[in-house]
Parts: structure tokens; C-alpha cells; sequence
């Protein structure tokens, strides 16, 4: 496992949203500088919520049962999070500056398949997050965890 590379690949991915949504913004009427202060907001909304989607979990497992050693500090990153998070500051950014929403959506959310589809390449490369093992035809060839190989969903 490389997490080195997924991480790489995670900052392309990110690198793909930002410089599309600046792309397009020629194709709509709305403020520039606007636009580019709040991928600011949005990457940091991320950021948040990407890690509270995980530790908010393992917090509550930890209030209800404090005898179990739960590192719910060390809680990683998740992309419903991400999305959630940067959705949520986006909202807040363009209600704070009177700005339309919808466009933002849509400014914003054609990228997003992209950019994950780039992150879900890292994950392939790292092998850490394999679906379950298929007879499909869409099966690749994969590793899980323990290197046992076999034809999973990616």
C-alpha cells in the first residue's frame, strides 16, 4: 500500500475541481472574485466535514462506552463528508454574500464526478478500498487488505 500516492492522487483530484470550476465560469454569469474567494470556504468546509463524518462516530462510541479505547481524534477523511461539508460552507458563503446558490451548484457540482472518479483511483492504487468479490464480468483483479487477490467490484 502507497499512502503516499493516494494522497497525490486525492490533491489532483482536488486540483481537477478547482481548475474546472474555473474553467467554466465563463459559461456563467456570476462574479468572479466571488467564485475563486470561496473555494476557500468550501475547501476548508470539506476538509471539516470529511473528518467529522468520521469522528463524530467513533466520539459517540466513546462517550457511550469509555472502558473502549477509541482513537476518535485519528478518525481519517470520508468523501460523504467532504461533499457534505463543502456543500454546507458553499450555502453559507453565498447566503453571507447574497449570492445565488443555484448557480454555485452549478458552477460547482458537474466536477465532482470527476474529481472523484480521480480520488477512486487512488484508492485503487492503494488498495484500501475494494468492493466485495464478484463472478461479474465488471470484476478486476484486486487485492484486499491481506493481499489475497481475487476479481472484485473496484
Amino acid at each position: 500500500m502507497n499512502p503516499t500516492a493516494h494522497s497525490i492522487l486525492n490533491f489532483i483530484a482536488l486540483g481537477v475541481l478547482i481548475i474546472g470550476t474555473i474553467v467554466r465560469l465563463k459559461y456563467f454569469e456570476a462574479d468572479k472574485n466571488a467564485v475563486i474567494d470561496s473555494l476557500f470556504y468550501i475547501i476548508l468546509g470539506a476538509l471539516l466535514g470529511a473528518w467529522l463524518f468520521k469522528a463524530v462516530p467513533r466520539f459517540v462510541i466513546h462517550l457511550k462506552n469509555a472502558s473502549i479505547y477509541v482513537r476518535w481524534w485519528d478518525a481519517g477523511l470520508h468523501w460523504m463528508g467532504a461533499l457534505s461539508g463543502g456543500t454546507l460552507a458553499g450555502y453559507l458563503f453565498c447566503r453571507a454574500k447574497n449570492l445565488s446558490f443555484g448557480v454555485g451548484l452549478d458552477l460547482f457540482m458537474p466536477m465532482i464526478p470527476l474529481a472523484q472518479a480521480v480520488g477512486r483511483i487512488g484508492c485503487i492504487y492503494n488498495a484500501d478500498s475494494f468492493g466485495r468479490e464478484t463472478e461479474s464480468w465488471l470484476g478486476a483483479w484486486l487485492p484486499d487488505p491481506q493481499a489475497v487477490y481475487a476479481y472484485r467490484y473496484p
